[in-house]
């Protein structure tokens, strides 16, 4: 009788856990993959792995929410593998970025630039700003993700901010659209 009684808690706990972060799912994914059936199809993905696992979560007393964004990020990582490994791809499409490469490359040192930037942060900051831009989190969800009051979560992504825009001043400074 116990089991049954915990197997409706995990289902209910499931269905609220999908009502309250199927879209913040699906646009953190949407913004990894860049396409609409694709987000929605990993996103799908995501919720089932959840509730298989969720009488799992509840008797551990696990974070859904880490859980979620753990299995959100392997998901996207999957795909990205199992993408990478497709032999269907284009020969035109290929010549087609080789074509677009001479477009990029002061895009490719801007990505660098900016990649040094956030690894020169503190890691504490560095996580604040990712989850809050990357991935959508409001102030209160990182305090609760990262144990920090939302005043302080709030206090370290202003100072980050500040942090990485100096750090990218140079940038600011020659940018031909100023």
């Amino acid at each position: 009788m116990e089991n049954n009684s915990f197997s409706l808690k995990a289902h209910q706990r499931t269905e609220e856990v999908f009502l309250k972060y199927r879209q913040r799912v699906f646009r953190c994914i949407f913004r990894s993959v860049g396409h609409v059936q694709t987000a929605e199809d990993l996103t799908q993905e995501v919720f089932l792995h959840l509730a298989q696992h969720m009488l799992t979560l509840l008797k551990n007393q696990g974070s859904v929410e880490l859980w979620l964004a753990a299995r959100m990020h392997r998901s996207i990582d999957e795909w990205y593998a199992h993408r990478r490994v497709q032999p269907e791809i284009l020969v035109s499409e290929i010549e087609y970025q080789a074509h677009q490469m001479t477009d990029l490359i002061p895009w490719v040192a801007l990505r660098e630039d900016v990649s040094q930037a956030l690894n020169g942060l503190k890691p504490a900051m560095r996580t604040v700003l990712l989850l809050s831009h990357i991935h959508g989190f409001s102030f209160t969800e990182i305090g609760h993700l990262l144990s920090h009051a939302p005043g302080e979560t709030r206090k370290l992504f202003w100072s980050s901010r500040q942090s990485l825009q100096s750090r990218l001043a140079h940038l600011l400074d020659s940018s031909p659209c100023r």
